[in-house]
């Protein structure tokens, strides 16, 4: 009987920690470019709220609820990148420069003339 109890409270310790999937995943986000750390880019868990940013040295450090949780990085000026988490706990990304060429820029200017009886603006 004291063997039974023992292997039934070692399965429901087994099971109650496999339902406990989150875990923290870590990593460092860099440049292609260089290689160099890339501070204040957004790391968000695909689908929810939860998220965070860089620090100086690019390093993160996040709870994500399961190994199926995708990591997606962002930051202006460069290519967004989605990383699914899978059984790591490590999750290294390089970003590339999100370089697009403008075809044609529009410049609007207005000149405006400010006198004392009336003011004239020409747009």
């Amino acid at each position: 009987m004291k063997k039974f109890l023992l292997l039934c409270g070692a399965v429901l310790l087994l099971h109650t920690y496999a339902l406990a999937q989150e875990r923290t995943v870590s990593g460092r986000v860099t440049s292609t470019e260089d290689g160099s750390a890339l501070p204040g880019v957004n790391v968000v868990v695909k689908g929810t709220t939860n998220g965070t940013v860089t620090d100086a040295d690019g390093n993160y450090k996040l709870s994500v609820p399961s190994a199926q949780s995708a990591l997606v990085f962002s930051f202006i000026g460069l290519k967004t990148s989605e990383v699914v988490v899978g059984e790591r706990t490590v999750v290294d990304v390089s970003l590339a420069l999100d370089v697009t060429q403008l075809s044609e820029v529009v410049v609007t200017w207005c000149w405006g003339s400010n006198r004392k009886k009336k003011a004239r603006y020409f747009c």
